[in-house]
């Protein structure tokens, strides 16, 4: 039997036409995401998939790492605990709240 294991990966991501965060507003965000795989590879397979249907660019993956293998995230932390069980009951990618900036935020302008 294999087994599945919530994989929890920090990302930086870019809004782009037809994703839900307005990319005409929205710079970019940060997100964490819990993916429900068999292996590393392939949960980064699955969430590049999540990001596609979403209209989402990936900048950046910070890192993938299984759930328990995660120290900054307390294993006491209710909203990261009930992410992860929403990720290894549906099998879909679940996402936290996104960290957003806009274009016109004095730190994204060059």
């Amino acid at each position: 039997m294999v087994k599945y294991e919530v994989y929890t990966a920090a990302v930086e991501l870019q809004p782009l036409l037809g994703c839900p965060l307005d990319p005409e507003i929205i710079a970019g965000a940060f997100t964490t995401c819990y993916i429900s795989e068999r292996s590393q590879r392939l949960a980064i397979e699955q969430l590049k998939a999540s990001f596609e249907e979403n209209k989402l660019k990936l900048i950046e993956m910070k890192w993938c790492l299984k759930s328990t293998e995660v120290d900054w995230e307390s294993p006491f932390d209710v909203t990261a605990m009930d992410l992860i069980n929403q990720a290894f009951k549906s099998g879909d990618v679940v996402y936290s709240v996104f960290d957003v900036w806009e274009h016109s935020d004095p730190d994204t302008l060059q």
